[in-house]
């Protein structure tokens, strides 16, 4: 009668029907004017199913993060010499999920490397709500490219201290984030940002009415680890 295609949309599979001409009319020869009416109601009827598949397929709903660029959330100053704010910090840093790659007590640069299997304790991508009759989720986007196309979290922190009298000293945290996660196009949607910014990637075969791009940003977990054990 017709060929059923897979069409994606936001990453998830949906029924779309689309009628052969050429195969109908393959089948109903020799040519009548009742036949070709067959034909014609066959294929206004494949073509309003389709339709109904298509718009009862998925819906969703796409509200995107706000940025902040609130310096409070990756700088401090603090009542300690700069010695003491050092050794802290690497102290702590040798005991969490950070990595040390690199620290230079000299020029106060310290750099750090994270990750996670759970990226959205680190970064958001606003609300999504999606249902497609077979999946429902309503939450945090980024989580949804984590459950269903593998997202992951790749990240570097750079820590410098800045003495500013023998007692006082600044620290500031600028964090890189590197978030991938599946396209249908066979490769990947990456988003790279830094503490402060966000990201925003346009996506193809998105759900109608959700836009045509995603934006991802930073909440700052990673920054006031640091901060606070400070």
């Amino acid at each position: 009668m017709g060929q059923v295609f897979i069409t994606a949309v936001d990453g998830i599979e949906c029924l779309k029907v689309k009628a052969d001409a050429k195969t109908e009319a393959g089948r109903n020869k020799p040519h009548s004017r009742r036949a070709d009416l067959k034909l014609r109601n066959l294929l206004v009827a494949v073509f309003v199913s389709s339709v109904v598949l298509l718009t009862g397929c998925v819906s969703a709903d796409y509200a995107p993060p706000t940025a902040s660029n609130d310096t409070s959330n990756y700088t401090k100053i603090v009542k300690r010499s700069y010695d003491d704010v050092w050794d802290s910090l690497i102290q702590y840093s040798a005991g969490t999920f950070f990595a040390i790659d690199n620290f230079e007590k000299d020029s106060g640069l310290i750099t750090l490397d994270f990750g996670s299997g759970e990226p959205e304790r680190f970064i958001t991508g606003g609300h999504w709500k999606f249902s497609n009759g077979t999946i429902n989720f309503d939450g945090e986007y980024v989580e949804f490219l984590s459950r269903r196309h593998g997202g992951k979290l790749n990240g570097k922190m750079n820590i410098v201290v800045t003495k500013i009298d023998a007692e006082t000293s600044k620290i500031t945290v600028n964090a890189r984030y590197i978030f991938s996660a599946g396209s249908q196009q066979g490769g990947y949607n990456t988003w790279t940002f830094d503490s402060g910014s966000c990201d925003v990637v346009s996506i193809t075969n998105a759900v109608p009415g959700t836009g045509s791009s995603r934006t991802i940003c930073a909440i700052y977990k990673a920054e006031k680890a640091i901060l606070s054990a400070m």
